[in-house]
Formats: C-alpha cells, sequence, structure tokens
C-alpha cells in the first residue's frame, strides 16, 4: 500500500526538486536586483535576501529536509492512519495522472479554446 519510507522521500525530492530549484534560482535574480541600486541599505538587503534563498533552495530543502525524514523514518507520519477524506485516494496508482489521460485531457482543451481572438 503505497511507497516505503525511504522511496517516498526520493519521489518526494523528484517530483518538487525541479519546481523548487527554480523557483529559487528566479527568487534569487529578482532579489539579486536590489543589489544594483545605489542604496546601501537596498544592497544589504539584495545579498541578505538572495544568500538566504539559495540557502534555502540547495542545502535546506534539496538535502537537509530529506536527511532527516530519512533519519526519523517511519516517524516522520503523523497521523498514521490516513483522514477519512483520503481515503480512496491512490498516488500510486492513479489513472487519472496516466500520461495518456493527461494528453487527452490537455487536447480536449485545445479544442474548446476560441483563438479568433488571437489573429496577429
Amino acid at each position: 500500500n503505497g511507497f516505503a519510507d525511504d522511496a517516498s522521500f526520493v519521489k518526494g525530492v523528484y517530483r518538487t526538486g525541479g519546481v523548487i530549484t527554480s523557483a529559487g534560482v528566479i527568487m534569487c535574480i529578482a532579489f539579486g536586483g536590489l543589489m544594483l541600486s545605489k542604496a546601501k541599505a537596498l544592497k544589504q538587503f539584495g545579498l541578505l535576501l538572495s544568500f538566504s534563498v539559495i540557502l534555502d533552495t540547495f542545502i535546506i530543502r534539496c538535502a537537509l529536509v530529506p536527511a532527516l525524514l530519512s533519519l526519523f523514518g517511519k516517524h516522520v507520519w503523523w497521523p498514521r492512519t490516513v483522514p477519512e477524506g483520503l481515503r480512496g485516494v491512490d498516488d500510486v496508482s492513479d489513472e487519472s495522472m496516466s500520461p495518456t489521460a493527461v494528453r487527452n485531457h490537455v487536447s480536449h482543451i485545445d479544442e474548446q479554446t476560441d483563438t479568433s481572438c488571437m489573429s496577429w
């Protein structure tokens, strides 16, 4: 019923790693723009925020959190039983997220989209 603890951590990092890294890099670039200011306080904020985001993105979320989850093993799952509203939901074999189902859904949306207002 589901993945083992270590496999769950690996799957979680695999599925969210790209989003976390992309968001962190974008935020770092945005905060780095503050360092182009002539105001000394803004430069300091830009450096502090950029460094904090990079630390959070690459050290804490991609290394420290999975290491702590792996260290604590089964004790990180609370509550241990599945809540009433989530019973019957199976992330492992969810057919609605299969590549074919997603492709069919997207093509159905494309057929309904009115592109008459997008004429160049």
